[in-house]
């Protein structure tokens, strides 16, 4: 839903069906074409599909004004499909993963799937460079803020107020996007230390009635 979200922020002149198609079909297609990868047959087709939408999206990026942070992955993705699946032929469906798998494909499926899956698992390491940058259960913050705090904060931070139900609030992903070009880092330790800094313009930033962490993702608020 939140890539339906944002498209319709973006693309809302386009029909409303065709964007929700779009945003269900996006999984499937992904998933398909790193099927078709395995086959001598289809897989310099697989190939192009995915150089083309990681151009796209990387294009897409600047042209919005934000996310240059996954301008780099999208780049890497392009480079590791070409270096390992370009000129790649097999002879039978096995030949993938025991004769051709060297030294360099196992490196890349070290970092590509190993590691990402077992911090998934076992949270090594920030959510946002595993797998669950790929399951939407990061935490992206709305920040309720409360009377006592909501005249305090500078006028530069004021300007991103919303409304929600006589609560006035911060999304934090907007803010990110307006001052730094990237999404809010979806980890906690970056939330607390933006709640201290939010809190350090009352007059008792100790006070438990300043604002409040909601995860806006998980609860449906915009």
């Amino acid at each position: 839903m939140q890539w339906l979200s944002a498209l319709n922020k973006h693309f809302s002149w386009l029909p409303q069906w065709f964007l929700s198609s779009f945003t269900y079909a996006v999984p499937w297609l992904e998933a398909s074409m790193g099927i078709m990868l395995l086959f001598n047959k289809t897989r310099k087709f697989a190939i192009g599909f995915i150089l083309g939408m990681h151009a796209i999206i990387t294009f897409l990026l600047f042209y919005l004004g934000y996310g240059y942070n996954v301008v780099p992955w999208n780049i890497q993705n392009m480079v590791s499909v070409v270096a390992v699946f370009w000129g790649l032929q097999t002879v039978k469906f096995s030949d993938f993963f025991i004769k051709f798998f060297d030294k360099q494909r196992a490196l890349l499926l070290v970092f590509t799937v190993v590691l990402p899956l077992s911090n998934n698992l076992f949270g090594v390491y920030d959510k946002l460079l595993s797998f669950h940058f790929f399951t939407a259960d990061l935490n992206y913050y709305n920040v309720v803020i409360k009377d006592d705090l909501k005249e305090k904060l500078p006028r530069h931070i004021q300007q991103f107020y919303r409304q929600y139900e006589g609560q006035t609030y911060i999304q934090m992903n907007e803010w990110a996007q307006r001052d730094n070009k990237v999404l809010f880092y979806p980890q906690e330790r970056i939330i607390l230390y933006m709640e201290d800094y939010l809190k350090s313009f009352a007059d008792d930033p100790s006070s438990d009635n300043l604002l409040e962490l909601i995860v806006y993702n998980n609860q449906g608020k915009e």
